[in-house]
Parts: C-alpha cells; sequence; structure tokens
C-alpha cells in the first residue's frame, strides 16, 4: 500500500500532470486517506512525504485558483490526529499548510476555510484536559501565522483561538484549561 500511494501522489506530482477541476475532490480524497494510513501506521516520515505531495499537487492545480478543495485532506489528518493524539504530526500539517498558502492568491480566504476545521478539531480536543492535541494546535497556529507574515491572518486566527480558550475554560475552569491557551501567553 505504501509503494502504491507514495506512486500515485509522485505522479500527480509532476509537472507534466495537470489536475482537472473535477479532480481535485477525488485526489484530496486519497490524499486525506493515505495520510490517515500512515497516522494509523505510525508513520510520522510517511506522513510527511504525503503532506507535502499532496501540497505539491494543489499548488500545481491550475484550475483551482485558490486550492481550497484540497483542504478536505487537511481535515481528515487533523480528525485521525486528534484521534490518536498524535502530536508530533501537528507540525508536519501546518508546514503543509504554509507551502499550501504561498501560492494561494488570497491568504485569508485559505486560511478561513482551514480554521472552520481547526476550529472543530481544536474545540473536541480541549474537551479532554488531558490531551496535549489542543495546546499543540493552538501554538502551531500561532507560530504558522508569524512565520507566514501575513497581518492579515491575526484577527481570523486570534478569534478561533479565543473561542477555543473559552470553550476550555467553560468546560475546564481557568486552571485545568490553562494548557489549551499557555501558548498564547
Amino acid at each position: 500500500a505504501r509503494k502504491a500511494v507514495t506512486l500515485v501522489l509522485e505522479l500527480l506530482s509532476l509537472p507534466d500532470c495537470l489536475i482537472e477541476k473535477e479532480d481535485i475532490p477525488i485526489v484530496a480524497h486519497f490524499a486525506g486517506w493515505a495520510g490517515r494510513f500512515a497516522l494509523r501506521q505510525n508513520d510520522i516520515l510517511w506522513f510527511g512525504e504525503i503532506a507535502m505531495l499532496t501540497t505539491g499537487c494543489a499548488v500545481r492545480s491550475k484550475n483551482e485558483p485558490d486550492g481550497e478543495e484540497f483542504l478536505s485532506a487537511f481535515d481528515f489528518w487533523l480528525h485521525r490526529i486528534l484521534r490518536q493524539g498524535r502530536v508530533e504530526a501537528i507540525p508536519v500539517v501546518f508546514e503543509a499548510l504554509s507551502l499550501f498558502i504561498t501560492v494561494a492568491p488570497d491568504k485569508k480566504k485559505v486560511v478561513c476555510a482551514f480554521l472552520r476545521e481547526w476550529r472543530v478539531v481544536a474545540g473536541m480536543a480541549c474537551l479532554n484536559v488531558e490531551s496535549p492535541v489542543a495546546s499543540q494546535l493552538v501554538e502551531e497556529l500561532l507560530l504558522f501565522t508569524v512565520r507566514s507574515g501575513a497581518d492579515e491572518l491575526w484577527q481570523p486566527v486570534s478569534e478561533k483561538i479565543g473561542e477555543i480558550a473559552v470553550l476550555a475554560v467553560t468546560k475546564h475552569g481557568v486552571k485545568s484549561a490553562f494548557q489549551v491557551f499557555r501558548p498564547l501567553l
């Protein structure tokens, strides 16, 4: 399975291979499935390779100017990371997202679309006060925003992080929820 997944994604990453608009959801679903499989196998290196190859496909997609449809793969990955508590995979997702938005004509639109799913996953993660996933998601989102250098991203990012902090404090109290919003300090 590993060789087949890698081969398909490498073929899709070739400069001659242009992905048609109607094929983007299929490619994104395949990449999401492949990344989930790698995470299930506890293979972070392979997951990183899948994430970068998927990002390469999205960046080169000539038919979708903002590539927003590829974000469903990121959604698959975040849910699997949460389910398995694979916090070491979170930086890989944000590295791929950084590459993804470098070519997006409207960075804010893509990040806002990503934040909708990020908020769902971070919200579920903060419900378990023992899980390190929520604080890692907040920290990586902040680092991503700083590295992007795009001032227009701060408002939507800080709003979503604030929503997660409020949820955690409401559910667990300030003392227990401190780990979730600690990266803000």
